[in-house]
């Protein structure tokens, strides 16, 4: 972490007249966190582990990453705006459970307004709130451009359970309900299961769910062609294994993984969070270690 005697620490505290000291990551001259160690790490693990690689153990086509950029709307630009402003000038307060305003909290709420919800801290009635209209929201209406110009079986990932029904009303209004199936919390054990198998047999074209329930463990969705993010996690595991859901045995097609960006937002910081997470677990396992030391 930089020091607080930092200038670049010292000039947000003079910019913004904030009172708490700003936890920022140093960063290399190519913007990579400088982490500490781990050269030392990696000697003392390659003593006790062993790998087999997936690339070394099955012959799968390589994975393609796309990412469609986002222009929000004007609600969400201003709404984004005004709740940065807020969280700067220390003008938000905990949520009305009395619980105190944590950074993951501060981060969700940007990021809900990304996906076109007004979060409780900004709404009256202290709930979320539907920020703009299916048809004005510029990621749903960008993925359902994305997959019109697609006929292969596509899973779609979200982070949050309104996601997965703004999401799932779109396409059941446009593909009809039998194209989709659901795969999340709410969703039973023999529901989950009918999901995969109707996805698996192309009873349904669409698996819309969250990392968190279907990411991990599940087999049967290696029938999907493209893999759609409509809304990412910080989490760097969930992600590789929400992945690899389609990159497995069985699978026969260059899959397509598509994110979904406005940059400058919490959207881009996610992204680079799981370069950076990459870089480090490469160097830790020592996949192009010596060029990352560089």
């Amino acid at each position: 972490m930089l020091p607080t005697n930092h200038p670049l620490i010292q000039a947000i505290i003079r910019r913004t007249g904030i009172h708490r000291i700003p936890q920022l990551i140093a960063t290399d001259a190519a913007g990579r966190p400088m982490y500490k160690n781990l050269d030392e790490l990696r000697g003392i693990t390659q003593r006790y582990t062993y790998r087999v690689l997936k690339r070394d153990c099955l012959d799968l086509p390589p994975k393609v990453y796309v990412r469609i950029p986002i222009e929000l709307h004007p609600l969400q630009q201003r709404a984004y705006k005004d709740l940065l402003r807020r969280l700067r000038e220390g003008l938000l307060e905990g949520d009305k459970m009395g619980r105190p305003l944590t950074k993951l909290n501060a981060i969700m709420y940007l990021q809900r307004i990304l996906l076109g919800t007004l979060p409780a801290p900004m709404t009256a009635s202290g709930q979320h709130e539907q920020l703009v209209t299916p048809a004005q929201n510029p990621r749903l209406q960008a993925l359902l451009g994305e997959l019109d110009e697609t006929s292969e079986q596509v899973i779609v990932w979200c982070r949050y359970t309104d996601d997965i029904r703004l999401v799932t009303g779109a396409l059941v209004e446009e593909y009809g309900a039998a194209s989709v199936v659901q795969y999340y919390g709410e969703v039973g054990g023999a529901e989950r299961d009918s999901a995969i198998a109707r996805f698996n047999k192309g009873e349904a074209r669409f698996f819309v769910g969250n990392p968190q329930a279907g990411g991990v463990g599940v087999d049967g969705l290696q029938v999907a062609g493209q893999v759609h993010y409509f809304s990412n996690s910080f989490k760097y595991d969930e992600r590789v294994q929400s992945e690899d859901r389609a990159h497995r045995i069985g699978q026969r097609l260059n899959v397509r993984y598509v994110d979904y960006e406005t940059e400058g937002t919490v959207d881009t910081k996610i992204l680079r969070a799981y370069e950076d997470k990459k870089d480090v677990a490469d160097a830790i396992t020592g996949d192009a270690f010596e060029e990352w030391l560089r």
